[in-house]
């Protein structure tokens, strides 16, 4: 639910290389569920979804394993648009490994004619409480910043930042408040319109992530970096 309204509020989209993706890469939310039924309602232009897919296990200690649901609303117009959802999911690892993800997002653009403005917000929780108290549960926040610039009547120019942080969530001390991932992704692009439903775009990406993790007593860093150009046709069916 959360990746098909982020969608609608990144300039660049869906797509691969979109800063947005920060999101689905740091537990915010998951991309894709199997076997769900989704009910959506408008009424002028406020809009409303609920999504539900049933657990995927068979787990007599915790029957509600593997289940997930979100729920989302908003205002939805070509000149400006916002939504709040939320998203529960419990996980089906296994019975020794239950843990719930909750997220919460928002999301919103505004179109002056001269500049198009996108936002969003996301924060969760990761929970393995039922671990145990030693294993660290997860906190996630992370915003995307993005804008659109028409130029001429063909052109657009696009770009976006956006920051993705988890922190650990334990009772050692050592562990407690530790940043073990960072995440910030620049993208900027331009997209030329050729037909209605046709067009060609130039993308760069830059992607630094930064991470940190507790082993024995000492702190495993692993920090990586890509930098990503795509040009390519689109047509929309």
């Amino acid at each position: 639910m959360g990746y098909l309204s982020g969608e609608r509020f990144s300039p660049f989209g869906a797509s691969k290389l979109a800063p947005s993706r920060i999101f689905y890469s740091t537990d915010y939310y998951t991309q894709g569920w199997s076997n769900a039924v989704a009910y959506f309602a408008k009424v002028g232009n406020f809009g409303g979804a609920a999504m539900y897919s049933a657990k995927e296990t068979t787990n007599a200690t915790n029957p509600g394993l593997g289940a997930k649901w979100a729920a989302t609303v908003g205002y939805f117009d070509d000149k400006f648009s916002a939504s709040l959802g939320y998203e529960n999911n419990k996980s089906s690892v296994g019975p020794v490994l239950p843990a719930t993800n909750e997220s919460l997002f928002l999301n919103s653009f505004y179109d002056f004619g001269v500049v198009k403005l996108f936002g969003q917000y996301g924060h969760g929780k990761l929970d393995r409480a039922a671990v145990g108290a030693t294993t660290p549960d997860v906190k996630s926040s992370g915003y995307q910043l993005g804008v659109s610039v028409p130029v001429g009547n063909q052109f657009k120019f696009l770009a976006s930042y956006a920051n993705g942080i988890l922190k650990l969530d334990s009772v050692v001390p050592s562990v407690d408040g530790l940043k073990a991932r960072d995440v910030r992704v620049f993208t900027v692009g331009g997209t030329y319109d050729l037909s209605k439903r046709t067009n060609v775009y130039a993308v760069y990406s830059s992607d630094k992530n930064d991470y940190r993790a507790p082993a024995g007593g000492n702190l495993v860093v692993f920090d990586t970096k890509a930098n990503t150009v795509a040009l390519g046709v689109r047509h929309s069916f």
